[in-house]
């Protein structure tokens, strides 16, 4: 409820297909997993999944291989770096993908054009507090988008909840 949100000085975000509330989809926790598995092995799984939605029936092997090709080269400066401002984002994706020589990849990269020119709220830089003890999402909006929109938030929340549980929160 965003009224008790409010009370609460927690955040609201509102996620709608034009929302100006943004959450990096390619936002990580270098380590957000117990068993030592490497977090961006673990991302190309969730983009993996992604796509499948986003393209409406199962990827192939060969869009699996371009999936994990484009996301750890594009997590590369980050790793690399440490720094916030080098976190690749949805567009980042998407353009690598765009670069790619296979067939399957220029049919992915078509798939994926809309969310990538700002037509989602995982389309650019995190720009709400996520780190707040009460966060609110409004999914509502969300109409066609319903089910990539919550397997996004669903990935969010795993990382947060990981998170609070290595804190002891």
């Amino acid at each position: 409820n965003v009224l008790i949100c409010t009370l609460f000085k927690g955040q609201n975000i509102r996620i709608t297909p034009h929302s100006n509330d943004k959450i990096n989809i390619f936002d990580i926790k270098r380590n957000y997993t117990e068993g030592g598995e490497n977090a961006v092995e673990l991302k190309v799984g969730f983009m993996a999944n992604f796509c499948e939605i986003a393209k409406g029936s199962s990827i192939t092997p060969e869009e699996r291989s371009i999936i994990g090709r484009c996301v750890k080269r594009i997590y590369s400066t980050y790793l690399t770096t440490g720094r916030e401002e080098d976190l690749p984002t949805f567009r980042t994706f998407w353009e690598e993908i765009k670069r790619q020589p296979e067939i399957e990849a220029k049919n992915l990269s078509l798939i994926l054009e809309y969310y990538a020119n700002g037509n989602y709220f995982f389309d650019g830089h995190t720009n709400v507090d996520l780190g707040n003890r009460y966060v609110n999402i409004d999914l509502s909006a969300t109409g066609d988008e319903k089910t990539l929109s919550m397997s996004v938030i669903l990935e969010l929340v795993w990382q947060q909840v990981y998170e609070n549980h290595k804190m002891k929160i």
